[in-house]
């Protein structure tokens, strides 16, 4: 089997959320091979156009190699010194055409741990407390177990809005009120808070029960994570967006700087 294509199809539309372009774009890479098998994955991290590097770069590098090779591709992506981004997209459309090709669903060539998963649902980021509420009870009416709040503090990176952390904890806590407190609530602050404001948001959350703290801190802080840590007891979680590929995330094994280690597929 040899891959014989590589394109990129590129999705645009009006984005319905007030944070982030008017304009959302998410390109889709399909790997392409001479037995009929095709791999596609999405490429590219938020604001990032890596579709020219893709065309140019890689696929010249891609044709005619054998798609299951899967790491002497990986390690000759890793030479060329390409993105962290555009090599883990590459690997994922390999392994999507290994699945194929073994004609199992993936998990099984990965080693099936388990058959069942939680899921819950994300927010957009709203103007107001009570859209929060509406959505969240939204979603429960239709069996949703879970839900993860991305707050109103987001509006100052994104809209230029001068929102305190003190909305943000009434926002959780008006959120917890309407969802009962039996029910799973999460808060991701995408990177918002300074340290001192990451404490206070994350003692408060902690008392109104919430499951997790997702980023909190800029995405680089290791040791601020280390020490927000020591402070508290919920689950922190960071890394989603951290740069530099897998080797990145060793410091924060080894610094135990966050309970959970979220790793995005691609971009890791």
């Amino acid at each position: 089997m040899k891959i014989t294509d590589l394109r990129i199809t590129r999705h645009e539309r009006r984005s319905p959320c007030e944070v982030g372009p008017p304009v959302a774009r998410l390109d889709l890479m399909t790997i392409s091979t001479d037995d009929g098998l095709e791999g596609s994955t999405f490429v590219g991290a938020p604001g990032e156009d890596l579709a020219g590097v893709v065309v140019g770069q890689v696929k010249p590098m891609l044709l005619g190699r054998d798609p299951l090779d899967i790491g002497r591709i990986w390690q000759l992506t890793r030479r060329r010194g390409l993105p962290a981004t555009v090599q883990g997209a590459v690997d994922v459309a390999l392994w999507d055409i290994a699945g194929k090709a073994a004609g199992l669903p993936l998990h099984r060539l990965l080693g099936t741990v388990k058959n069942r998963v939680p899921v819950y649902t994300s927010s957009w980021v709203h103007r107001d407390a009570q859209t929060y509420v509406e959505e969240v009870l939204a979603y429960r009416e239709q069996g949703i177990r879970g839900h993860k709040l991305h707050p109103l503090t987001q509006l100052r990176a994104f809209a230029g809005a001068d929102v305190a952390v003190g909305a943000d904890i009434e926002l959780c806590a008006e959120v917890r009120a309407a969802a009962g407190d039996d029910f799973p609530l999460f808060l991701d602050a995408a990177w918002a808070y300074s340290y001192a404001e990451a404490v206070r948001v994350g003692r408060a959350i902690q008392d109104l029960g919430y499951g997790w703290y997702e980023d909190p801190l800029p995405a680089d802080d290791l040791y601020g994570y280390v020490r927000l840590k020591q402070l508290l007891h919920d689950p922190t979680t960071a890394t989603e967006i951290t740069g530099g590929g897998l080797t990145a995330l060793t410091p924060w094994v080894v610094e135990r700087a966050t309970d959970f280690l979220r790793g995005d597929v691609v971009l890791k």
